[in-house]
């Protein structure tokens, strides 16, 4: 029987197979050998940014170098946008990206709670 990556050897008699990972091998050391890495390459998926079988994939199909390209190129694209600079009334000033944090902070839910239009 071949297997792939081992080179056939005949000793005393039997027959042996070689490999430089993992040396002189019976036939069931091979055909353990080959099970792990079916079960290996099983866990295996394919990204498709980077077209490369990787193990790391999450749900979406994607490896863990690829995760935040798409972001990070928006960023860039967008650094101008993102960056703007907004004043608020209750005194305090905010980036667009950070928008949401400021109407979360102190400063801003106190002026709100005593500005309160429905009083």
């Amino acid at each position: 029987m071949k297997y792939i990556g081992f080179e056939e050897v005949k000793k005393d008699g039997k027959t042996y197979y070689k490999n430089r990972e993992f040396g002189l091998c019976s036939e069931e050391e091979v055909k353990k050998i080959n099970a792990g890495i079916a079960e290996e390459v099983s866990k295996l998926k394919l990204c498709p940014f980077c077209n490369v079988w990787k193990s790391d994939i999450n749900h979406k199909g994607i490896c863990k170098e690829c995760r935040n390209k798409p972001t990070k190129a928006y960023a860039k694209d967008h650094k101008d946008r993102l960056t703007e600079r907004f004043n608020c009334p209750c005194g305090g000033t905010y980036q667009r990206r950070n928008k949401s944090i400021h109407f979360k902070s102190k400063r801003h839910i106190e002026y709100e709670n005593e500005n309160d239009p429905y009083d």
